[in-house]
Formats: structure tokens, sequence, C-alpha cells
């Protein structure tokens, strides 16, 4: 099997996995809406850390599928995570993110409201 056979057929059967799965939301229609998260605790892999090749495009666990990685390789990393939907991925990322707005109670109904808070913020009055 050629290279960009094996890329094909693991993306086609980790996309079934995915859907089987589903996020814990509920959502399981979609692959590519579908990713994996590492659970608290788990390290990645260097393979899929974000930044690991400024020279590719693709990220994360896709880098994974390639016939560099054996199949053992890429079901140990995918045993670190649990599926979620990007919507659940960002909410629970965001979360532990210090940007994370969960306890701020604002409303900024124009864009001219918001040019002025980001002058009062970067300028040392918010």
């Amino acid at each position: 099997m050629n290279s960009k056979d094996t890329i094909e057929n693991r993306h086609k059967f980790v996309d079934f996995y995915k859907m089987t799965q589903g996020c814990t939301c509920g959502y399981n229609e979609l692959p590519y809406n579908l990713c994996f998260d590492h659970l608290e605790g788990e390290e990645k892999s260097e393979h899929v850390k974000n930044g690991y090749s400024k020279r590719s495009s693709a990220g994360g666990m896709f880098r994974l599928y390639s016939k560099s990685h054996s199949i053992k390789e890429l079901i140990a990393e995918i045993k670190k995570c649990r599926i979620l939907c990007h919507h659940c991925h960002n909410k629970y990322t965001h979360h532990k993110n210090k940007r994370s707005i969960d306890n701020i109670e604002i409303r900024i109904n124009t864009i001219e409201e918001l040019e002025e808070i980001l002058y009062k913020v970067e300028n040392g009055y918010w």
C-alpha cells in the first residue's frame, strides 16, 4: 500500500471511530466536526503538538496517519484522548485558558464601544 492509500485508509477508519464514539454532548454526525481532545494529565506526543512542523499544513493527529508512524503510535495517541465536537472542544479548551470570559458580565453592543474598551485596556485605564 502506498503512502497516500495509508493516509486515506487511516483517516477513513479513524473517522468511523470518531462518529461511533461521538462527543460527550451527543453529537456524532460529521467526522470533520469531531476532534481528539487530550485528557488532562496525558502528554501529547511531539508529533501532534502545535507548531511541531511549520512546513506541514497538516496538524495534530493527522500527522500520525502517514506511513512514517506505526499503527501502534496512532492508537496509543488516540487512547490519551476523548472525542469532542468543535464547539465542546473550544468550550473546554478556553475554560482552561486565561482568555476565558465565563465569569465576566459585559455586553459590547457596537464596534465603537469595542474600540473604546480596547483603547482603555491597552492604556491601563481598565
